[in-house]
C-alpha cells in the first residue's frame, strides 16, 4: 500500500520581484485545499521526511533554495 504524499510550495520573492525559494508547506491528501494542521511537529517532520525521502530535491525545489517552518 502507498502512501500518497503531498506539499504545498509558496514562492518567495525579493525585492525586485524575482523567485528566490520556496517554502515547501504541510498538505494532507485527505483535505489538501485548504491547510488542516492539527499537530504542528508532526506537519514539520512530514513535509521533511517527504521532501527528502519520496522526492529529489532538484524535484521539489529546482535550483531555488527550499524553507521549512519550524
Amino acid at each position: 500500500m502507498s502512501e500518497e504524499v503531498l506539499f504545498g510550495r509558496q514562492p518567495i520573492v525579493n525585492d525586485r520581484l524575482e523567485l528566490v525559494g520556496y517554502e515547501l508547506l504541510f498538505r494532507d491528501p485527505e483535505n489538501f485545499r485548504h491547510a488542516v494542521v492539527p499537530d504542528q511537529a508532526r506537519a514539520t517532520a512530514t513535509v521533511i521526511t517527504h521532501a527528502f525521502s519520496q522526492f529529489s530535491i532538484v524535484a521539489a525545489l529546482g535550483h531555488c533554495l527550499g524553507y521549512i517552518n519550524v
